[in-house]
């Protein structure tokens, strides 16, 4: 059998990818690789989309986009992307991104450098704790975007899960979904958990459980392990059906909203997530009636 040489030289070619984005879970930051659709198009060409495919490594890519040939271009463009999920486990996401007319810095290792989506620098660091990484240095910007559980998903695993259904009470009592807020779950000094609603108020925020609190050995049936847990909802009462993913984290840099424990009103205290149980909120109406949902009141 003939031998053949090395070659004398290698050739490397490089495409450049006008886009690539990943997804994580925001209740545990796993990639979300299947069961999605991604498009994207250019917003002054709304019926002009493009799907995503998903390689290997996770990334989400298209070598072309709607309108746009390539570095250097005419001009710079805005495009918009839209995320669905075919098995109902996750809200829909919807998100826009800028390309210039001339070809993006490289900067090799540089995180969020691959990812054209630049709100993370724009949002409450503290309040979006659980959907960035835990050993993040200061001031890291995270090159995902999160996807946030619907309250169809079973959550895998032991794991923390809060439920409610949101309402806002109005002045005349009349009741309306509290569409697209943001909830925070803090525990001690930790903001451990962040959940969205969807369009109809339904939200669920799940999350890894925080460290046992000590025990004191006993005789008897072990005692149910719980903490108390700080409930904070943020309502700006987004008016888009399906507002920009941006604008729905940005709630999170205003002041929360007044969620009821009771009526009239009474404000919601701390809560008891006990170990192994899910915690569902709702409001009193009553010292015998308790409404199926969590009432807030907006200032």
């Amino acid at each position: 059998m003939d031998e053949f040489a090395d070659p004398a030289t290698v050739d490397t070619v490089t495409l450049a990818q006008p886009v690539a984005l990943m997804f994580r879970d925001a209740s545990d930051l796993s990639q979300v690789t299947d069961g999605i659709q991604v498009t994207v198009h250019d917003s002054k060409l709304p019926m002009t989309k493009c799907n995503l495919q998903v390689v290997p490594s996770g990334w989400w890519t298209a070598p072309r986009l709607p309108g746009f040939a390539g570095w250097p271009s005419d001009r710079d463009r805005s495009f918009v992307v839209e995320v669905s999920d075919s098995y109902g486990r996750y809200l829909p996401t919807r998100f826009g991104f800028d390309i210039g007319k001339a070809p993006p810095a490289v900067r090799p290792g540089a995180p969020g450098e691959i990812s054209p989506w630049t709100n993370w620098a724009g949002l409450n660091a503290a309040r979006t704790r659980p959907i960035r990484p835990d050993v993040a240095p200061a001031g890291y910007q995270p090159d995902y975007l999160p996807l946030f559980p619907t309250v169809a998903r079973a959550t895998a695993g032991p794991r923390a899960e809060i439920r409610a259904q949101l309402m806002v009470l109005a002045a005349d009592d009349s009741l309306r979904p509290a569409r697209w807020a943001a909830m925070t779950v803090q525990i001690g000094t930790k903001i451990v958990g962040l959940g969205v609603a969807d369009a109809g108020g339904a939200l669920v925020t799940a999350f890894g459980y925080p460290p046992y609190p000590a025990q004191t050995p006993s005789s008897g049936p072990r005692p149910a392990i719980s903490w108390p847990a700080n409930i904070s909802v943020y309502f700006d009462d987004l008016a888009d059906p399906q507002p920009d993913l941006g604008m729905i984290l940005k709630q999170l840099n205003g002041t929360a909203a007044t969620a009821l424990a009771s009526l009239p009103a009474i404000a919601l205290g701390p809560q008891d997530l006990t170990l192994g149980q899910p915690l569902v909120l709702r409001t009193a109406l009553s010292p015998t009636e308790t409404a199926s949902s969590l009432y807030l009141k907006t200032a």
